[in-house]
């Protein structure tokens, strides 16, 4: 079963009402912080992030994908260590079946939505439309040969 636990867009609202309240009053911001709630578990994390001067969408305010302009991009991801491809080909993975063959490759956990896989140092989050983010470089050529290898082109 999917779905949003009740509790969590009322946590998620009282932060983004405390974060505008901040910069209505002028005080510091905590910018640069993704927060990462599960209440499930009651566990709250925070991971700070930088941005890259030449970043697409955070210097430049480029958003492609949010405008329709493209299917298909590769970016690393600003302050992450990760790269996301999105594949050229409109479709959908067969998530299972790509669990069965990565298993005799690396470890591969699965939440029924998506695919994690973890090999050589690098993780993988793998989603049914075949988008992909790949943590553990910010070399895109690296993260295409990587997709490549063990997703398909």
């Amino acid at each position: 079963m999917v779905g949003v636990l009740n509790g969590v867009p009322g946590v998620i609202a009282s932060i983004q009402a405390t974060e505008a309240l901040k910069i209505l009053l002028g005080h510091e911001k905590t910018g640069n912080v993704l927060h990462i709630i599960d209440l499930w578990d009651g566990e709250f994390s925070q991971l700070r992030t930088e941005r890259i001067p030449g970043c697409r969408t955070c210097a430049k305010k480029k958003f492609d994908f949010l405008e329709g302009n493209t299917m298909s991009e590769t970016f690393s991801l600003c302050g992450r260590n990760a790269v996301q491809i999105s594949p050229v080909k409109e479709g959908r993975i067969d998530l299972e079946s790509l669990k069965g063959h990565l298993m005799a490759l690396g470890k591969v956990s699965d939440n029924g939505v998506f695919l994690c896989f973890a090999v050589d140092g690098y993780e993988f989050v793998i989603f049914p439309e075949g988008r992909t983010m790949i943590k553990g470089t910010t070399d895109e050529s690296l993260a295409r040969s990587l997709y490549a290898k063990y997703v398909g082109a």
